[in-house]
């Protein structure tokens, strides 16, 4: 169970592209294509920092925000020779660490609000009072499916992104 959250929240799609140019021309490439800090606000774009040691990019797309959408973090780095550009998508860190929270709570709150539920003082003439504890419990467990359901809802909202952020790094750092 727990892989299913780990591969939920915490995935890294590792990628390496390589370039026809040097490092520097690399850089000034992609920086060229990256925007910052005002994103385009008629068009899809590529949006972030690009540094030689540090490369922050995700894409934008006009008036339409997504928490899960996938960041590229990477760096240049040369490898016999050549210049490669290598890094990984994953999530936010701000997402990554409130879902985090998010997912502890959950997982905190359902034993000790099916105890209290189960274990609780239940009076037998109050129906309603059962109901209540039983709901009680079962709060978490509700928070805990809405949790999932948000999550794959906007991973499969930004399930393009990825492809996409990957497609135009490859295009600026190959074509000549």
């Amino acid at each position: 169970m727990w892989k299913f959250f780990e591969e939920l929240l915490f995935y890294k799609h590792l990628i390496c592209i390589h370039s026809s140019f040097g490092t520097q021309e690399s850089v000034r490439r992609l920086s060229k294509e990256v925007r910052w800090p005002i994103p385009n606000l008629f068009g899809q774009c590529l949006f972030g920092t690009v540094k030689e040691k540090k490369i922050k990019i995700r894409r934008v797309i006009p008036f339409v925000g997504n928490s899960y959408a996938p960041v590229f973090y990477g760096s240049f780095v040369e490898r016999n020779g050549a210049t490669v550009l290598q890094g990984y998508f994953a999530i936010s860190l701000f997402d990554r660490i409130f879902h985090g929270v998010w997912l502890g709570f959950c997982l905190l709150f359902i034993p000790l609000f099916l105890a209290a539920s189960l274990f609780g003082k239940v009076s037998p003439s109050s129906p309603t009072h059962t109901r209540e504890l039983l709901l009680f419990g079962l709060a978490p467990i509700g928070m805990l499916l809405i949790f999932v359901a948000f999550v794959q809802l906007g991973k499969w909202f930004a399930r393009n992104d990825a492809a996409w952020i990957e497609e135009h790094m490859t295009k600026v750092l190959n074509e000549v």
